[in-house]
């Protein structure tokens, strides 16, 4: 395993070697895996983006909670192209809310599958995503997983309490 770290997004995570290295474009992270056996363009994105959720885009995103940012960033980006197949509530790291949908879609040639996951950590907004051809879909999937667990947020992040005694003191 490799760890990302960037002092730009404020983000830290451990991700596969068989990545390679990360593009990293202003609020942006990507990592494209081309499969060069493959007769067909195979190609598997994972993507971490960040958004400052008082000036997404440009854009007031007048998110006030989790729930807010996943239908403000979905209905944006994803909903035209493409089918939602499931959606459920997750975690992040050990400890962070958040909300996951796996889509897919018919690009040109062939049906895609992504996983999208969000999460608030103070007023940032993270849209981490995996996509890949629905028919290699799981083939990366593990490591996407245990980059979620991995992932740690910046240091001015609200951390929870450390309690003792059954929960009496906390500090």
């Amino acid at each position: 395993m490799r760890t990302f770290v960037s002092q730009d997004l404020g983000i830290q995570f451990k991700y596969p070697e068989v990545w390679g290295e990360p593009i990293e474009f202003a609020n942006l992270v990507t990592f494209i895996i081309r499969d060069p056996y493959s007769k067909s363009i195979d190609l598997f994105i994972l993507q971490v983006r960040t958004f400052n959720l008082d000036t997404a885009e440009g854009q007031s995103c007048n998110c006030k909670n989790l729930m807010d940012f996943v239908r403000w960033d979905y209905d944006k980006t994803f909903r035209s192209d493409n089918n939602l197949t499931i959606q459920n509530q997750t975690i992040v790291n050990r400890d962070h809310n958040a909300w996951q949908m796996k889509l897919s879609s018919i690009p040109e040639k062939e049906m895609t599958q992504k996983l999208l996951v969000w999460t608030i950590d103070g007023n940032t907004g993270y849209r981490i995503q995996y996509s890949a051809p629905a028919h290699r879909f799981t083939e990366y999937l593990t490591g996407f997983e245990d980059m979620l667990r991995s992932f740690n947020f910046p240091e001015h992040s609200e951390k929870k309490p450390t309690c003792m005694l059954f929960n009496i003191i906390c500090f």
